[in-house]
């Protein structure tokens, strides 16, 4: 931030008054706003047009982010009313982008200001590209635009008014220092010290946080909602008498003995006139005595009590009060500071319809604490500096060209840095919450209900009987212990470490009794009654008196009590999923038996349905349902294992059995990583929608866009299902029962889903991630190669799909009927690319057809192997042989890189060396030798550049005369020797 008023180094001031003006630019405030090139404008008059302009004073640093820079200039003759303004700078230095606010040119023997709004970019790789900018006088309507007055006063109150903040971004002008700014913050944090202290009281008798639990963690908050509460009590307690002391200070005029004397440069007649502007109401010079003095007190008597309290407060109490004191300093400082300043600047916006420059104090002498102090004008000679027009011509072009390269090598480096971040994230979150475990407990249960071959071999309720009751009742009620102990009565699995959370329960679906499948006429002498096959319409759902022909009018259905084997038990129709199997889809509802806790009482039980014929013909579904859980792994299993008895006596099995983890205790890290991911996702969001904004049509065709949109969908289905997942497993802790089950079910289900979102979601990031590496040679060789062969490939996989289609259909009605893997479409499709791959039962296939399996296996090789992916193999081949010889611009990132490597070397060698060889004064001096030096480097590397592609011409010049000289002594030989024609 600059003050004062400099006359620009080389300008000689008209002896007429008249010809004088002020010239103020204000710098945005936008990161790297600031600029280290050479500003020069020119003012257009109605009556005339001033020279060139340089802006440029050796005596301090110019045109930084947020700065204000004031220059006395005057013109050669009379401008009359100013119109418009021509700036432009000579894009030198290594930050040569700025970013214009607006220019304030004021008449000093009038006093008439014009303001001249630009708010762009004169950068080359930035806006348009443009380096100058015609600037016209901002008309009355423009100025009192309400968008740009909001917008204006909020970043300079926000820079000015925003206490903590200030002390960085304090503007240029204001009179309010920053060792004043720093006795307000002193005094803030004090009082709040204070105020938070008085709350908490004397002694050491305090009640700690409640812990909570939040996403399956159990996390003990540092602070609790009274404490909050006290924290913002405070903030709001100590905000009016810290006020009151940043308003005396703001308010206070100067002492007379300190007022400016300075002329502003190289005339006494060369003097602005005191419009009184930007002074406003102004309190006596002394009330910033009284502003300081009340700051010490409220610190002093704050600090002191303070300790005071403290004497008497224990660990935990101490440490709780800390915490709200912080949580109140933040408050202060996030939030009521931020408000503050938004609500000024939106009341003032509406009701004060005037430019903030009108605010402003009048030009002063710099304070000590300022960044930069202006010296003596003796100190530094004067440079006499010649003001040019604006850059043109190639070389600008081409600087434009290697800066656009630059930004854009930056922004992907960036890019690669941020999804390198998320993709970090993602994959430590996947893989901390999965337990190495899983997959031993998942062998162990297997092996413990399955009893081997057992249940592979089912064939008849009568087998399905037998499995379980020499199978599975055994190994879930554990053998007795190595001391001979019975453990009969506790439901754990043979290792004596995963135990049942609740008995186990049989559930089965059947067809309803009263409808019958039609028989034809010509079949009647053979059977009379046939069996239908499972729908959800002819699903049986009465209640049976223990027999399947005796129906009864119980119609309840209560899900509260146990149920009774022959009563049907409807699932949860929100919490449910269906059963995907073989022969159908099942609800969660059934026909419903629970063992018992005991293994003779389960025996017993098994006994009486087996007597009464539970299992008959019109069985199509039994379900084997237990959850269980292993403490010493943390892990829950909830196993669910189908056997479907179909019309035609086939039988088919299949195991559900899900892994997963309910209590997270310890894992704070996870939650702090889904928490980063959501973060992530949200920038992802909104930069998505910017792009979509400024683009439309070239986004929506670009198929990067949609793998992108698909990333954020699937991240946030993801997280969205976490918390559904997490919410269903919070709530089934505990339960037991039959509707434990569904509960533990209904939350693996979510579990899984969320698993198979979450591995699309990595899969598609990765997939991204390669996209962001195409500076390396061969991953852009990759990409450029699918992106020329997309289309060929599409014909090409059409062709084959109708090839494979054949090929399908052919073996189904050969080997549909004999070779298991053949007899659905689904299944014919699956063992084909099974065989393309490699893997097939080529005597199975003989042995079904001796003549037509090896015929179709060898047509069916020949076709796919040596024809379809050797004319694959040649369009991808065809396309990258012809992009691996190309260097695509692309792959300069590593040269940009050790480039920038090389620059940050060498500045910082530069600035070693000017450090040690120049005293502190001189440092400033030296800034635009500094700039002399980037310069020079640049230049050498240009240089550099220029001169391996001349040398690289020359060999290409030399290679074609060459070529030319060797097809003259070939046409020289056939022309003495004719017959060589004919060779």
């Amino acid at each position: 931030m600059q003050v004062g008023v400099s006359t620009p180094t080389g300008h000689k001031l008209s002896p007429n008054p008249d010809y004088h003006y002020i010239v103020t630019v204000y710098t945005g405030f936008r990161m790297d706003a600031g600029t280290t090139a050479q500003v020069s404008l020119t003012v257009f008059g109605l009556q005339n047009e001033s020279e060139p302009l340089t802006l440029r004073d050796d005596r301090r640093l110019l045109f930084g982010g947020g700065s204000v820079d004031s220059f006395l200039v005057s013109s050669v003759e009379w401008l009359g009313p100013l119109t418009h303004i021509h700036v432009w700078h000579d894009n030198a230095g290594s930050s040569p982008g700025w970013y214009l606010n607006k220019v304030v040119i004021q008449h000093v023997r009038s006093g008439r200001v014009d303001y001249f709004i630009c708010n762009r970019w004169l950068a080359l790789d930035e806006d348009d590209g443009r380096i100058d900018r015609m600037v016209f006088v901002a008309s009355p309507e423009e100025m009192a635009k309400l968008s740009n007055l909001i917008s204006e006063r909020a970043t300079k109150d926000f820079h000015d008014g925003h206490l903590f903040y200030s002390l960085v971004g304090r503007p240029a002008r204001s009179p309010f220092t920053r060792a004043q700014r720093l006795a307000c913050c002193m005094s803030t944090v004090y009082s709040a010290m204070l105020a938070n202290i008085m709350f908490f009281g004397q002694g050491d008798k305090f009640d700690p946080p409640e812990p909570i639990r939040i996403m399956g963690v159990e996390i003990e908050p540092p602070i609790s909602l009274p404490e909050i509460m006290i924290a913002i009590e405070s903030a709001l307690i100590v905000f009016p008498i810290n006020a009151l002391i940043v308003l005396l200070y703001r308010n206070a005029a100067p002492k007379p003995s300190s007022e400016p004397a300075r002329k502003l440069a190289d005339t006494k007649d060369a003097k602005p006139q005191d419009t009184g502007k930007g002074r406003g109401c102004r309190l006596p010079w002394w009330t910033a005595t009284v502003a300081g003095m009340l700051a010490f007190a409220v610190s002093f008597v704050a600090a002191f009590f303070t300790v005071l309290y403290t004497l008497s407060f224990g660990r935990d109490k101490a440490e709780a009060w800390f915490t709200a004191f912080l949580a109140s300093f933040v408050t202060d400082m996030i939030l009521i500071q931020p408000v503050k300043v938004l609500v000024a600047a939106v009341v003032l916006g509406l009701l004060i319809r005037k430019p903030t420059t009108e605010d402003d104090p009048p030009h002063t002498e710099p304070t000590g604490d300022e960044e930069s102090v202006l010296e003596q004008k003796d100190m530094l000679p004067a440079a006499e500096v010649s003001a040019r027009g604006p850059l043109t011509g190639e070389d600008l072009a081409r600087d434009r060209a290697h800066r656009i390269r630059r930004k854009m090598w930056r922004r992907t480096l960036q890019e690669i840095v941020i999804y390198g971040t998320f993709l970090s994230v993602l994959m430590v979150m996947s893989y901390t919450e999965r337990s190495s475990l899983a997959f031993h407990m998942d062998n162990s249960v297997r092996r413990a209900l399955q009893g081997g071959d057992s249940f592979s071999k089912i064939s008849d309720p009568a087998s399905y009987w037998t499995w379980l009751e020499q199978d599975v009742l055994p190994a879930v009620h554990c053998p007795a212990w190595y001391n001979g102990r019975s453990c009969e009565d506790s439901l754990t699995l043979p290792e004596h470490l995963t135990h049942a959370i609740s008995p186990l329960q049989l559930r089965q679906v059947r067809t309803s009794q009263e409808q019958d499948c039609t028989i034809p006429d010509a079949m009647t002498h053979v059977v009379a009654s046939c069996l239908d096959e499972y729908s959800t319409g002819d699903m049986d759902t009465g209640s049976y008196s223990g027999s399947w022909g005796v129906a009864t009018n119980n119609t309840d259905h209560d899900n509260s009590t146990a149920p009774s084997p022959w009563d049907y038990t409807y699932g949860d129709i929100n919490n449910g999923f269906l059963y995907v199997e073989e022969h159908g889809m099942y609800s969660g509802g059934g026909y419903t038996a629970a063992l018992s806790k005991t293994l003779n009482a389960s025996l017993q039980t098994l006994a009486h349905l087996r007597s009464d014929n539970w299992l008959d013909n019109r069985t199509r579904a039994v379900f084997m349902e237990t959850v269980l859980y292993n403490p010493h792994a943390n892990l829950i299993a909830v196993v669910t294992m189908t056997t479907e008895f179909s019309t035609t006596g086939h039988v088919s099995m299949a195991t559900e059995l899900v892994i997963f983890r309910i209590h997270h205790d310890g894992q704070v890290l996870l939650l702090v990583l889904r928490m980063v991911l959501m973060i992530l996702l949200l920038f992802s969001l909104v930069r998505e929608v910017l792009r979509f904004n400024a683009y439309m049509i070239a986004y929506l065709t670009d198929p990067w866009s949609w793998l992108e949109i698909l990333t954020i969908t699937t991240g946030m289905a993801t997280m969205g299902l976490y918390f559904r997942a997490q919410g269903t497993t919070d709530e089934v802790s505990g339960q037991e029962g039959r509707a434990a089950f569904q509960l533990y079910r209904t939350a693996a289900m979510w579990y899984q889903v969320y698993t198979y979102l979450l591995g699309t979601l990595t899969c598609c990031t990765l997939v991204k991630f390669i996209r962001l590496l195409k500076f390396n040679k061969h991953v852009n060789a990759l990409l450029y190669t699918m992106k020329k062969t997309a289309r060929p490939l599409i014909s090409f996989f059409v062709m084959s799909g109708i090839v494979f289609t054949a090929f399908a259909l052919a073996a189904n009605l050969i080997f549909g009927i004999t070779v298991p893997g053949y007899s659905s479409m689904l299944g014919t499709y699956m063992s084909l690319f099974n065989m393309m791959l490699g893997s097939f039962p080529f005597a199975v296939l003989k042995e079904s057809s001796p003549i037509w399996g090896p015929a179709i296996f060898l047509s069916f090789q020949c076709t796919i192997q040596f024809i379809l992916l050797s004319m694959f193999m040649t369009i991808i081949m065809d396309v990258y042989m012809a992009v691996k010889g190309n260097d695509p611009e692309d792959v300069g990132m590593m040269g940009f890189l050790l480039e920038e490597v090389r620059g940050v070397a060498h500045k910082i060698k530069v600035t070693a060396n000017r450090s040690e060889t120049q005293p502190p004064a001189a440092r400033e001096r030296s800034r635009h030798q500094f700039t002399q030096l980037d310069q020079m480097h640049e230049l050498l590397e240009e240089l550099e550049r220029k001169e391996k592609s001349r040398e690289k011409e020359l060999k290409e010049e030399k290679r074609r005369e060459e070529r030319n000289r060797e097809e003259r002594n070939r046409m020289v030989r056939y022309s003495e020797s004719p017959n060589l024609w004919f060779v």
